[in-house]
């Protein structure tokens, strides 16, 4: 009983000393999909790096039934929410973009880039000019809880 009563102050011990990371852990996966504040996090970090994104597209985004009723809180586990859209803008603006979308707070995976191909302007002799740009289609994979 010792032993147990001990696990347990020790369980309560590693609660309290780790109680400032759960709203770390409430943003990695939402309890709802959360999604124009995510689409706002994607925007945001656009303006940040200096890219443009357009063509953003998501799945649709189940909130009730067909009978209409909240969906069932018995029903547990994660449901995927999957986003594409595409970026443009200097070779090192979108990898600085893509670095930054990986260690955002909410679990994104990046399943999917195609790049695009875009007409190329010769720079002058002189070297001076705008630096090449660079179009990329991105497919990411987040999720949230059903919980």
């Amino acid at each position: 009983m010792d032993t147990k009563i001990y696990a347990l102050i020790e369980a309560n011990a590693a609660y309290e000393n780790n109680q400032l990371l759960l709203p770390v852990l409430s943003d990695a996966i939402p309890k709802n999909p959360e999604a124009l504040d995510l689409v706002s996090q994607l925007s945001n970090l656009a303006g940040e790096k200096n890219i443009t994104l357009s063509m953003l597209k998501m799945s649709d985004i189940p909130l009730a039934t067909s009978s209409g009723s909240v969906l069932s809180k018995t029903q547990k586990g994660f449901i995927p929410l999957p986003i594409t859209f595409t970026i443009e803008g200097t070779f090192l603006s979108v990898i600085s973009y893509l670095k930054d979308l990986i260690t955002m707070r909410r679990v994104v995976t990046i399943q999917s880039m195609d790049f695009i191909p875009l007409k190329q302007t010769a720079l002058p002799a002189s070297g001076s000019g705008t630096l090449a740009t660079l179009k990329v289609s991105v497919g990411i994979l987040t999720y949230y809880e059903t919980k």
